[in-house]
């Protein structure tokens, strides 16, 4: 929760179980759970440079729309037929790259809105936090029940409502463009079974909210993630920002620590074994 404050990021669950087995299986020369931690907070702040940053393919056509608009004011200059025809050439790249351009835009400036309300949201609780802790220590019991029953529940469930309406509209877009109804289904059964869980909380029966914490909900949103995933690579259609910190950021993080390939971390243990006897036929010859 501490890191989530302090990049204004989301962590997944299994984000954090991928860096305590990762860190604790290739890691050797250091100690858990410091490891763990070191490895998630890089990967927070990858996420977080990203999410500061303009994507690398507006940027790319930025540039390139940026050296043909200097080309078209150099060519304005000539008079000769060559120079003419090239000037037509180059507007006309100038007019096709906008097109390109336009809906990107518009892309990341709608997810770079609800990011900056999700960032701006978990500052105010950050905020509320410190004076709950003032009050506290102050022994101010009208502000203390003030910000503990009203402002942070509010702020808390805002940040679930933000997180929720930006999970239901990747879903629609997915939907929209591909008409894969499965996708919707699976968001359906993520959405119930969070109801489940919330239901489980406050009557109390915490081996049915443990279930479904650590194990339903955290599997349906892996499901859901990478089937959208799926759906938008082969869309071309890919989300431009993410503010949730994923097994595959750790992933990464290790991968640039240890320099195994990232591919073979995201591997569970039964895949490694049922990929052994290939392995094994790569490696030992004549026997």
């Amino acid at each position: 929760e501490k890191l989530e404050r302090h990049h204004g990021v989301r962590i997944q669950d299994q984000a954090l179980v991928a860096a305590a087995t990762l860190a604790n299986r290739f890691i050797t020369g250091r100690f858990a759970p410091d490891k763990a931690i070191d490895v998630l907070d890089e990967a927070c702040a990858n996420v977080r440079v990203q999410l500061d940053s303009k994507p690398e393919e507006i940027d790319k056509l930025e540039r390139e729309l940026h050296q043909l608009e200097i080309e078209v004011e150099a060519l304005r200059k000539e008079t000769d037929d060559a120079s003419k025809a090239r000037l037509a050439a180059v507007k006309e790249q100038i007019a096709n790259l906008g097109e390109k351009l336009a809906p990107l835009k518009l892309q990341f400036e709608a997810e770079r809105g609800n990011v900056a309300e999700l960032k701006a949201t978990q500052a105010k609780l950050d905020q509320a936090r410190v004076k709950l802790d003032q009050a506290n220590r102050a022994r101010d019991t009208q502000t203390m029940a003030d910000l503990q029953y009203h402002v942070i529940p509010e702020l808390t469930a805002r940040l679930a409502q933000i997180a929720a309406d930006g999970e239901r509209k990747r879903v629609d877009a997915v939907v929209e463009q591909t008409g894969d109804e499965s996708v919707r289904e699976l968001h359906r059964r993520l959405l119930e079974k969070r109801a489940r869980l919330e239901r489980a909380e406050r009557e109390g029966d915490h081996a049915r909210a443990a279930d479904l914490k650590h194990s339903v909900v955290p599997e349906l949103e892996e499901k859901l993630n990478a089937r959208i995933s799926e759906v938008e690579a082969r869309a071309g259609t890919t989300k431009m920002l993410a503010e949730v910190v994923t097994p595959e950021h750790v992933h990464e993080v290790i991968s640039r620590w240890t320099g195994i390939p990232v591919n073979r971390l995201s591997l569970s243990q039964r895949e490694r074994l049922l990929q052994l006897p290939e392995k094994l036929g790569e490696r030992v010859l004549g026997q």
